[in-house]
């Protein structure tokens, strides 16, 4: 549960691709504490935990893969997504051994995030 203690430290290593923007960026990573070895994470401006006192960007992670190649895929298409047509919100696939935890104890992380431009509105 706590494998992904060996992730830090060495992003570079383990990188597929990375695209950087104004509002965040898009990562794409082998990982070694997840049901599947390798995932894409998003982080942006756009969205925050609704339980964060300011707007900080959070990162989420959106897909998770079984090889590289998928990987590079899907991290182009999350690329695409953001960029052209980015959504209200964004759901966490619970790929981590940590996330998969939490929720067995009822913590649904995707009901934590929301859109900072929707929270603005409320």
């Amino acid at each position: 549960m706590f494998d992904f203690l060996m992730d830090v430290g060495n992003y570079e290593d383990r990188k597929i691709d990375r695209s950087d923007f104004d509002w965040g960026y898009v990562s794409t990573a082998r990982v070694s504490d997840g049901s599947q070895p390798f995932e894409t994470a998003v982080c942006s401006d756009q969205y925050a935990r609704a339980n964060d006192l300011d707007d900080t960007s959070e990162m989420t992670i959106v897909e998770a893969y079984d090889d590289a190649d998928d990987a590079q895929i899907g991290h182009d298409q999350w690329v695409k997504t953001m960029t052209e047509n980015p959504p209200e919100g964004l759901t966490d696939c619970h790929n981590a051994g940590i996330a998969k935890f939490g929720a067995g104890l009822g913590c649904d992380w995707n009901e934590v995030r929301v859109s900072a431009l929707t929270r603005q509105k409320r």
